[in-house]
């Protein structure tokens, strides 16, 4: 709305109508220029005006388009009246809905089918990996830096080399026909059972004979795990690790210390590294179980074989 034009005009206002009058006297007052151009910003009213309009637009026969976006209070008359007013609107809206539920399954399929179309593709592409094409002895070297460099290879399902057998059966065929991947070995010494979470219902002697059933259970499977694992290794060289699990401070490692040593060195003409930590109690019968026989190696054994004392949890 422009109220006064000037053609060199030196001031523009731009006022609002939700402003008071008192505003604009100010701003004329103050102003040093004859003429000066007033700019009344009416888009609150307009939008407020189109709402009014829109709603009429949709009921344009009804009555009561004056009494809209106002406090009137209809009588019960007009309470009846209103609802036959809204009959035919309310039919329309649930046509209306239908349709926009039959749109909606009509896009859910196309969506459901353009998913399958674009999965297709992606498993197409998949084929055009570069990856797919390198030679197993690109693959081998590839697997043999995913091998950790600071300590001997887990046996985990989470850590290579294992969890790279898990990926696709070509990966599997390389990973266990690489006997370099399975060279080096951390083992971890289980621990005795423990009694603590025993059932009050079962005798001392009971509870003790059921623990040490499947503790040694578990050690059997284990030491068969730990053989297959170095068994796949062919002729290669082996750095194997030997400690307690540090995990539960209040346990002792078991006496299965010397079984583990005799499964190790049933690999001794291929072992360049072994490094064993057994509690300071057991070290001095382990050493003196060693014989330097058992290492066909020339050189002497405090330069191959290496040990450590763990403190036990009686010198805590």
């Amino acid at each position: 709305m422009l109220l006064c034009y000037n053609s060199s005009p030196s001031q523009i206002a731009t006022f609002s109508l939700k402003f008071s009058i008192q505003g604009l006297r100010k701003f004329l007052t103050s102003s040093d220029s004859a003429f000066v151009r007033i700019r009344i910003d009416t888009t609150p009213l307009l939008q407020d005006f189109r709402r009014i309009v829109e709603v009429q637009t949709m009921f344009p026969n009804s009555p009561f388009n004056k009494h809209l976006q106002t406090n009137y209070v209809p009588s019960c008359i007009d309470v009846s009246h209103v609802q036959q007013v809204l009959l035919e609107p309310q039919a329309e809206l649930s046509k209306l809905n239908d349709h926009l539920s039959h749109l909606k399954r009509q896009l859910d399929g196309m969506k459901k089918e353009r998913d399958e179309l674009k999965d297709g593709i992606d498993e197409h592409h998949h084929l055009l990996a570069p990856f797919r094409r390198l030679p197993d002895d690109m693959l081998r070297e590839i697997f043999l830096w995913c091998l950790p460099d600071d300590h001997e290879a887990i046996m985990s399902i989470k850590e290579p080399p294992l969890i790279l057998g898990r990926v696709c059966q070509r990966w599997n065929f390389v990973v266990y026909r690489t006997p370099r991947l399975w060279a080096s070995l951390h083992v971890a010494l289980p621990f005795a059972p423990s009694l603590r979470h025993a059932s009050p219902s079962e005798t001392p002697l009971e509870i003790l004979e059921k623990a040490t059933l499947e503790f040694e259970a578990r050690v059997q499977l284990h030491q068969h795990a730990i053989s297959e694992w170095l068994c796949r290794s062919g002729s290669c060289p082996l750095s194997i690790s030997i400690h307690p699990n540090i995990g539960r401070r209040h346990s002792r490692p078991s006496a299965k210390v010397q079984s583990y040593l005799n499964l190790v060195f049933a690999f001794a003409h291929r072992l360049c590294s072994l490094d064993i930590t057994v509690p300071r109690d057991d070290l001095s019968r382990l050493l003196a179980s060693i014989s330097f026989s058992t290492f066909p190696i020339p050189r002497p054994m405090p330069e191959f074989l290496t040990s450590h004392h763990s403190q036990s949890p009686m010198d805590e």
